[in-house]
């Protein structure tokens, strides 16, 4: 089966899903953006189309079928076992719920907004940048120790 992946490329979550495809040697058809209903009911991206399964809810719920529909990809990035799943799974939802929003927030109601012509909710990114500098007093932050030291591990999982 064909994995045709929809993408742009000043999505962030559009280049994880590349770069971790090169990085396993998933072979994929990059498409032209379509807002196509059929195709993309959310009208985001990325969204992928493998076969006649279709995915666009979350870069995360792409990464985990991805690692899971490919043999070729290495168990590191989503291991078999149920607690190390686990773990990962409770930081993909901290990070989607947390560091992505409170990110987006910042960025796009302050400077972005500015950059594309629209109108800027100093309030909102107020709220984002509370959200985003808050980060580094969760506990799942930490860098260097703990079961969630994810940028010291040997090898990568999604959640870093």
């Amino acid at each position: 089966m064909d994995l045709k992946v929809y993408v742009n490329p000043f999505s962030q979550p559009s280049r994880a899903i590349l770069i971790f495809c090169k990085a396993n040697g998933i072979a994929f058809k990059d498409v032209a953006i379509k807002l196509d209903l059929e195709i993309n009911p959310m009208k985001q991206i990325p969204v992928i189309e493998h076969g006649d399964f279709k995915l666009s809810k979350t870069i995360h719920s792409i990464l985990i079928y991805l690692a899971s529909a490919f043999p070729r990809v290495a168990n590191h990035w989503y291991p078999t076992d149920a607690c190390k799943r686990a773990t990962i799974h409770s930081m993909l939802h901290w990070h989607q719920s947390n560091l992505r929003r409170g990110s987006v927030e910042y960025l796009l109601n302050g400077g972005v907004a500015i950059a594309f012509g629209l109108p800027m909710d100093p309030n909102a990114a107020f709220q984002g940048k509370k959200l985003f500098v808050g980060i580094s007093s969760d506990d799942r932050f930490v860098l260097a120790s703990g079961k969630w030291s994810f940028l010291t591990r040997k090898h990568s999982t999604f959640h870093c």
